[in-house]
């Protein structure tokens, strides 16, 4: 009841653009699960970079999936290890995210002042809606589906955005997949701060 209380007090625009941010991000999330990769991958956008160092049988897209990530984290040691070792521990450890609730840093800033004011609180729309939609739903894990989400979400605005896919071999020597997505001036939309220390692997643009 308080949630909701909570919504029905948001501005109209507000309580619209949170709609739009669940209702994207369970599509996603169910995709990630049930749609085979050839269909998967409209959502990733164009891909424009693969490891220079593998061949492409060694990093096949398909396995870029929500049960590579689930996997992926499915240990709560290497959990507890990432967020130890993790630039962002205090704020992945509060329960919070640290590319929306973070300020942006100054180079960031100084990119997004030079962007039109309409696109600059599209953007800032889009990151609290995403944020908001995470702490609201019933799952973990949720880094590859609220990339995705970010990326419709900014695309039907018309604001290109970029879907990054990184690994970390964490100290259980198991690789960890995260995804994350920025604007493609790199002003982070969800899960830049978590990514830092991961190896980039793909890089799709849309």
């Amino acid at each position: 009841m308080t949630r909701l209380v909570s919504y029905l007090r948001l501005p109209f625009g507000r309580q619209l653009v949170l709609i739009e941010a669940v209702t994207l991000m369970v599509l996603t999330w169910s995709a990630t699960r049930l749609l085979p990769f050839r269909w998967l991958a409209l959502l990733y956008g164009k891909l424009v970079r693969r490891p220079r160092t593998a061949r492409r049988d060694q990093f096949p897209m398909g396995s870029v999936s929500t049960l590579a990530f689930r996997r992926s984290w499915s240990k709560p040691q290497a959990q507890r290890e990432y967020i130890q070792d993790s630039e962002t521990a205090a704020t992945i450890a509060g329960g919070g995210d640290a590319s929306d609730s973070a300020s942006l840093d100054s180079s960031e800033q100084s990119i997004m002042s030079r962007l039109p004011g309409h696109q600059r609180n599209q953007i800032w729309q889009v990151r609290w809606a995403l944020r908001m939609a995470k702490e609201h739903l019933p799952w973990e894990g949720t880094c590859l589906p609220r990339a995705l989400a970010g990326r419709i979400m900014l695309r039907r605005r018309g604001l290109p955005a970029t879907v990054l896919i990184g690994a970390l071999r964490g100290a259980d020597h198991e690789l960890h997949l995260h995804a994350w997505l920025t604007t493609r001036e790199a002003i982070p939309i969800t899960g830049v701060r978590e990514g830092r220390g991961f190896r980039v692997l793909a890089r799709f643009e849309s």
